[in-house]
C-alpha cells in the first residue's frame, strides 16, 4: 500500500522491488492533520535494552510509548526493535501518514539499501521494517542530530 518514501533512495542491488517516489511532504501537509510525526530510540545497557517511541499529532497532541526488551540483544537490535514497534504503534492507531525522525543513521541507511548488512538477524529486522512499511500510504524519513532526538534517548 505504500505510496511514497521521501528523501531516501533505495539501492537497486538491496531492494526487491522497486518503490515510486513522489513529492516531498510540506508543512501544510502536517498542518491539515494528515501526517503524524514519529521519535524512536532504542538501547543496550548493562542493565537490560529498551526502547522509546513518540508519535506526535497536527495538533501537537503526543503519546509516548516505552518498551523493556527482556532478552539479550544488541544495540543495533534494540535500536531495530524500537523502529519496528513504533511502525506497529502507528499502525495500532490507523496512522497511514508518517513522518520518521531519528538520530539512527545506520539502521535508517540499512533499511534504505544504502549501507550493506553483514549480520542474518539484523537483514530479518530490515525485512520487517520493510513489510511494516507497505501498511502506509506516505512516510517520510529524516535523520536529525541526536541531540534533537533527546527525549527518546533519553527514555530508552
Amino acid at each position: 500500500m505504500l505510496n511514497t518514501i521521501h528523501n531516501m533512495e533505495f539501492g537497486n542491488y538491496y531492494l526487491m522491488e522497486p518503490k515510486p517516489f513522489l513529492q516531498n511532504l510540506t508543512n501544510e501537509d502536517f498542518q491539515r492533520g494528515e501526517i503524524w510525526k514519529i521519535s524512536f530510540c532504542g538501547a543496550r545497557s548493562k542493565n537490560g535494552s529498551g526502547t522509546k517511541i513518540i508519535l506526535i499529532n497536527h495538533t501537537r497532541e503526543i503519546h509516548k510509548f516505552s518498551y523493556r526488551l527482556t532478552w539479550l540483544c544488541t544495540n543495533n537490535a534494540a535500536k531495530y526493535e524500537a523502529l519496528c514497534l513504533g511502525l506497529e504503534q502507528a499502525i495500532k492507531m490507523q496512522i497511514w501518514c508518517l513522518k520518521i525522525k531519528c538520530d539512527l543513521e545506520l539502521i535508517i541507511n540499512q533499511v534504505m539499501g544504502n549501507f550493506f548488512i553483514k549480520h542474518h538477524y539484523l537483514k530479518s529486522y530490515r525485512n520487517k521494517v520493510w513489510d511494516l512499511f507497505e501498511n502506509f500510504e506516505d512516510l517520510h524519513i529524516q535523520v536529525i542530530l541526536r541531540k534533537l532526538n533527546q527525549e527518546a534517548d533519553a527514555l530508552a
